[in-house]
């Protein structure tokens, strides 16, 4: 119980690593000639926002399973390998301005405002969601796709908010590649 509440802590607080490292000016390195064909569609900032509880739920139903460590240990090593990238290379978007009333271009006026723009590639979204995704996967065998579909939904949604590049997705599922890999090796699993 100690091991598993250690690692939690150390999980929380390389989650923490983004805010400052995301307060910084960026350049846009990642920008490929596909973002400018992708429309801006307001409604996806639902699964954006939607990775928060997916894993945070991932994380709780995770407790007491035997995917806790290998699972925290992917997610740490994908925080602190991405927070070491952004340091170093502090890089962003270009966000559209947003004209519409609705509830969805309201909220994602709200994420835009509590946001800044940097820390883009790799996407932490995308590292988060598929990692997450591709644990519950294994240990739900029958339903488990269905949430690394999820996962890649939340992936896919941050460029429709204009919150990534197409580029960005590619560098969060090399992390959640390497993160992946890595845990298994010091885990044993």
């Amino acid at each position: 119980m100690i091991y598993e509440t250690v690692l939690l802590s150390v999980f929380l607080l390389s989650v923490f690593l983004y805010y400052p490292l995301n307060a910084r000016k960026s350049k846009y390195f990642f920008e490929t000639p596909f973002d400018h064909f992708i429309p801006l569609l307001p409604v996806f900032v639902i699964s954006y926002l939607a990775v928060y509880p997916f894993v945070a739920g991932t994380v709780i139903f995770s407790l007491g399973k035997v995917i806790f460590t290998e699972l925290l240990t992917a997610l740490i090593i994908a925080n602190i390998t991405a927070a070491i990238f952004w340091y170093f290379i502090p890089n962003g978007m270009r966000r559209p301005y947003l004209k519409g009333k609705d509830l969805f271009t309201k909220l994602l006026k709200w994420v835009y405002k509590h946001d800044n723009v940097t820390n883009a590639f790799p996407s932490g979204h995308v590292y988060y969601s598929l990692i997450c995704g591709f644990y519950l996967w294994q240990s739900l065998s029958q339903i488990g796709w269905l949430f690394f579909a999820f996962g890649g939904l939340i992936a896919i949604s941050t460029v429709f908010v204009k919150q990534h590049w197409v580029g960005d997705i590619g560098g969060g599922m090399l992390w959640t590649i390497g993160a992946i890999f890595v845990a298994k090796m010091i885990v044993g699993g």
